[in-house]
């Protein structure tokens, strides 16, 4: 936690040594600051538990002990963010195409059905998700740097954002539909407009695909959990609980006492994997 405030306290000093930078600050601030009055005070009523829920989890965080010998500082993982919002935000066609239904719903909400009392609370959400999305993403690297996620953002960690967005999609989606059905003279919006969501719907569903490769797992737990021994062999190198496969059996003591608790064993097990040896 020591860490973490000497970060922050450097950070802030090197930025507001030159005059752009604290420019750039209190431009972004302002226009922060700017959203919030702007919002409506119900919108409170989720912000304030989730911004807590934040600070609370960037806590537990600093318990965390993984890849401690890679960690960055945090004035350097913030030099890094922007190049991940890029990357997630504007590289990535799915991404992208969820920019593009935010982007048209909001031009044809504000612009056709301005004064619809329905259509500023959906304005209200709108700002709702960019003040969500802004903290949530200056809060992530306080949680830390992982190899994985060179540039902190990845699908995984802006999941809520994502959940937010496509809320927010649906919701203004139902409301221009409702709207256009009532209007005579936008037959062809009728069409065209029910007819770009559902290829997308369509683009998503195939482009996904369901790929499920559990076999492996799920033998492993079968063996452990029906053997007699108290240490359990497995001739594979899959992993059953961590992230890799077990080489020596002491390091499965936690993994076998979850397994216990789950009730997948009658008592707690050790287990390891066999070790695969080149035959060459």
């Amino acid at each position: 936690m020591k860490r973490i405030i000497e970060d922050i306290r450097k950070l802030f000093k090197s930025m507001t040594k030159k005059r752009s930078l604290r420019f750039i600050l209190y431009f972004v601030f302002s226009l922060f600051l700017l959203f919030i009055k702007k919002m409506d005070r119900r919108m409170y009523l989720f912000l304030i538990p989730i911004s807590i829920l934040a600070l609370y989890s960037t806590f537990l965080g600093t318990y965390d002990n993984a890849y401690r010998e890679v960690q960055p500082s945090l004035k350097a993982l913030y030099l890094i963010l922007p190049k991940g919002i890029w990357n997630y935000f504007f590289e990535s066609l799915y991404y992208l195409i969820i920019l593009f239904l935010l982007l048209i719903n909001y031009l044809i909400i504000f612009f056709k059905y301005k004064n619809e009392p329905q259509s500023k609370r959906i304005v209200n959400l709108y700002k709702f998700l960019l003040v969500f999305a802004v903290i949530y993403i200056l809060f992530l690297p306080f949680g830390g740097y992982r190899p994985y996620r060179p540039f902190i953002l990845r699908f995984e960690t802006c999941l809520p954002i994502t959940i937010l967005s496509m809320i927010t999609i649906a919701y203004g989606f139902l409301f221009i539909v409702r709207k256009l059905l009532n209007e005579k003279w936008t037959y062809y919006l009728k069409i065209i407009y029910p007819s770009v969501f559902l290829l997308i719907t369509i683009f998503f569903t195939f482009r996904d695909g369901v790929q499920i490769r559990n076999e492996c797992e799920k033998s492993s737990l079968y063996i452990i959990a029906n053997s007699e021994e108290d240490v359990v062999v497995l001739e594979n190198d899959c992993a059953v609980v961590g992230w890799g496969p077990i080489y020596n059996h002491e390091d499965s003591k936690h993994y076998g006492e979850l397994l216990y608790l789950w009730k997948i064993t009658d008592k707690p097990k050790l287990y390891y994997n066999l070790v695969k040896y080149d035959e060459n």
